[in-house]
């Protein structure tokens, strides 16, 4: 029901916005013909165009179910989990979660000065299956190419050690669309942790993903495209990343004529759709995970690292690749294109100006109505995407000036990232060595010397003695426990407009 009148309200609102908006030009330009109203018409198309067409496409988005007898299940999953050690509390949450999916095995995969510390804590916890990897420096690339030397298993899930499963069924179905045999990544929905007392921090982040879920469903469902397959979750085929290829590619990413050793995410949605597989994402309510942002102003320099990877993927797709031209067309037009309409306050503003000039001459109060009905229609664009969380937390509304003020602001992120896309840097802390050099990549992947391997605690028995079958999390700044707050229904809920 509430997602029923989720729709309702979406359908109502565009309706009404569009007809007081077309109603207000298309009168005008029959009475004046002085031009500017097709000149707001051609506006508002080339603006909203790709808003109209995702939402519809969002809202038929449907998730996959596992199969009765399916082709992969969690017994055939390695978990791997590339951390910077900054947060332990949050690595063994993550790792406690993984672990009561029934994975065959997991990896964290750390710098050799974390590995005595990451055990620790894992022993502490209780936490049994978890293998250790150290390397010589902090780098997710290197991370990741090392541990992959060790999995056995069919299908390998990368984790950030600060996202959180669900349940036990979350691997299940996170697996269920590589029933297709042309699959070869699956990503889940995702969700920030919703904070017992929400700030404006907390409520940046919620908004920053409800707003990249609906972008990646919508372009996903009409041609199978994402800009990114985010590297918070991911899995792969094994077979796709055990390749000599995928190490060569994954390893020598340039950007601009240097090597490049942030942005792994975006490097491996290039080489899968390099090699024509496809990108499926699964937003079933049991295939959502959560996670936790900044919160704190270190959320803006956050935003600022993600605009940065956002640019660089997007300039070496458009200037290196094809696939987005011959297969992935609506993606080029949601995404690729669409990024250079930004800043919002510049955009909005022209759209502003051209409406002025079209009703500037109504007699009586036509032109209020007018101003009104843009306005309010900004607001809707601005806050569609959230509908969602709000449907589920109706309180966060009093967040709304909030959410549309940063919506501007972050037009002015989009612009200083464009200019420094040279910056780069993988977490949130200075230990993260993000310009580990190519030497650093060799030493890790070849002198077995220079990394600490830790094995510990293989335990064969059930895993749910060590985890509820719903658990709550203590948050990492003292707050009360929350718990994934999922729905019990199968309906689904960046670029920014």
């Amino acid at each position: 029901m509430r997602a029923f009148l989720a729709k309702m309200m979406e359908l109502g609102s565009i309706l009404t916005a569009i007809w007081l908006i077309m109603q207000t030009y298309l009168f005008h330009a029959a009475k004046h013909d002085d031009g500017y109203a097709y000149y707001l018409a051609f506006f508002l198309v080339a603006r909203y165009y790709r808003l109209f067409v995702n939402i519809v496409a969002f809202y038929r988005f449907g998730p996959y179910l596992p199969a009765i007898d399916p082709r992969y299940k969690p017994s055939d999953v390695t978990v791997i989990v590339p951390t910077t050690f900054r947060n332990p509390d949050h690595l063994i949450d993550a790792i406690r979660r993984a672990l009561a999916c029934l994975p065959a095995a997991l990896f964290v995969v750390t710098e050799n000065g974390h590995v005595a510390g990451v055990r620790e804590h894992c022993n502490r916890a209780n936490l049994f299956n978890v293998q250790i990897i150290g390397v010589p420096r902090l780098n997710k690339r290197v991370q990741m190419l090392r541990a992959i030397r060790e999995v056995q298993t069919s299908i390998t899930v990368f984790i950030d050690d600060d996202v959180f499963m669900p349940a036990r069924a979350f691997l299940r179905h996170l697996l269920a669309p590589f029933e297709d045999a042309l699959v070869g990544a699956t990503g889940p929905r995702q969700r920030v942790r919703r904070n017992a007392t929400v700030n404006i921090w907390n409520i940046l982040g919620i908004g920053y993903l409800e707003r990249r879920n609906f972008n990646t469903g919508a372009t996903n469902f009409i041609d199978g495209g994402v800009s990114t397959l985010s590297g918070r979750c991911q899995a792969i085929r094994t077979d796709i990343l055990k390749t000599d290829e995928f190490a060569n590619f994954f390893q020598n990413d340039t950007f601009l004529g240097k090597p490049l050793m942030v942005d792994d995410d975006k490097a491996v949605t290039r080489y899968l759709y390099q090699h024509n597989y496809k990108i499926a994402l699964n937003f079933s309510d049991d295939c959502t995970i959560e996670t936790v942002q900044e919160d704190s102003w270190a959320y803006i320099d956050q935003c600022i690292r993600w605009a940065r990877g956002h640019w660089r993927g997007n300039i070496i797709v458009m200037s290196k690749e094809y696939y987005w031209t011959r297969v992935h067309t609506w993606t080029l037009a949601a995404t690729y294109i669409a990024q250079f309409q930004t800043p919002a306050l510049i955009v909005d503003g022209i759209g502003a100006v051209l409406l002025y000039l079209t009703v500037r001459d109504y007699d009586l109060c036509a032109p209020d109505y007018a101003y009104i009905a843009f306005g309010l229609w900004v607001m809707f664009t601005k806050l569609v995407k959230m509908i969602p969380h709000f449907m589920r937390h109706p309180q966060d509304m009093i967040f709304i000036p909030i959410l549309l003020g940063f919506s501007y602001a972050h037009g002015i992120i989009n612009l200083y990232a464009l200019v420094t896309t040279y910056k780069v840097v993988w977490g949130s802390q200075a230990t993260a060595h993000a310009n580990t050099t190519m030497e650093a990549i060799t030493m890790a992947l070849t002198d077995p010397a220079s990394c600490d391997m830790s094995e510990f605690r293989v335990y064969s028995g059930p895993v749910s003695a060590t985890i509820d079958a719903n658990p709550t999390t203590e948050q990492a700044s003292g707050g009360a426990a929350t718990a994934l707050d999922l729905e019990t229904n199968d309906d689904n809920l960046t670029s920014r407009n």
